[in-house]
């Protein structure tokens, strides 16, 4: 978490951080087999001065939060942490990512360095920063334009993004009063990932189930080494399992949704293409949307050295 300094630091509870102990954490992690950088890509010193100046301007309406944390202050942070993983022959995995700079940069460094993995999260797949209406939607980086959001569609249709994760905090809405500058950080989102996949990206965009399946799974497995127990169909891995049906159609509610959490940012939307059934290590754990497994059957899969 990069933007961790300063009162940002004191706030989080975290030790400061900087550019030379992310070197030096970088240093020591490729002498670990296994083990993958993961960074939050903002430069909060930018942000910082950009913020002061809109709040000087008396700004705490919602869309204040997006404006005072610009698509370059991610898409700076995102270029400088692949050139020192580059220094460092180190591997990195950036998460949430959410603009079209930040992608141009992963493209721009691919060419001499290939070491980098690329998530993003459904909210910067569906939403812009025009849709901050509340403070609900109050996440880290903020949401972006509609640019940003077909680039995206497009970093998973051709392989730039390797991942698609939820980033999922189960919030209540309690915690989201106040202005947009006191207002928690993050969303649930675990339960909507498929479902906003199939809709948005099947469904309205061609993306194909081959590539979903990848960022969802196949992926996830190679990346960390979950592989060749999880990510894969085949004679020796868990028979983990997503049954889904490609026309059922759903208007999400928070309540249907098994989340803590008491909203949902696709509160209203319809989506087409959900879940059905899932299966795990062959046992069916959950049908039709409720939770059929039995507490305590989930188990515990530690991640072995590359």
């Amino acid at each position: 978490m990069m933007v961790f300094k300063g009162e940002d630091a004191k706030k989080a509870g975290s030790a400061e951080l900087n550019d030379g102990v992310f070197y030096d954490a970088l240093q020591k992690i490729k002498t670990i087999d296994g083990v993958l950088p993961c960074i939050h890509a903002e430069n909060i010193e930018l942000i910082w001065s950009i913020r002061k100046k809109i709040i000087d301007q008396g700004r705490t309406d919602p869309l204040a939060w997006a404006d005072s944390r610009p698509d370059f202050t991610e898409s700076e942070f995102v270029r400088r942490a692949i050139y020192l993983a580059e220094l460092a022959d180190c591997p990195l995995y950036i998460v949430h990512t959410t603009s079209k700079k930040a992608l141009d940069e992963v493209r721009l460094a691919r060419e001499r360095y290939s070491k980098i993995f690329v998530e993003t999260c459904p909210v910067y797949l569906t939403h812009t920063k025009e849709m901050m209406k509340d403070n609900l939607m109050k996440v880290a980086p903020p949401l972006r334009s509609k640019k940003d959001n077909e680039a995206l569609w497009e970093g998973i249709r051709d392989g730039c993004i390797q991942t698609v994760g939820s980033d999922h905090l189960a919030l209540k809405k309690e915690s989201k009063k106040g202005s947009i500058w006191e207002a928690s950080m993050g969303i649930s989102g675990t339960a909507t990932v498929l479902p906003a996949l199939l809709s948005e990206g099947y469904h309205k965009r061609a993306i194909p189930l081959e590539r979903i399946a990848e960022v969802t799974s196949y992926n996830v497995a190679r990346i960390f080494n979950l592989y060749p127990r999880k990510g894969n169909i085949q004679v020796g891995f868990d028979a983990d399992l997503a049954i889904v049906d490609l026309e059922l159609e759903k208007t999400v509610s928070h309540t249907m949704l098994n989340s803590a959490s008491d909203f949902s940012i696709y509160e209203g939307w319809t989506l087409k293409g959900w879940p059905v059934s899932t299966i795990v290590r062959g046992k069916v754990v959950m049908q039709n949307g409720k939770i059929v497994g039995e507490s305590g059957y989930g188990k515990f899969i530690e991640r072995k050295p590359a």
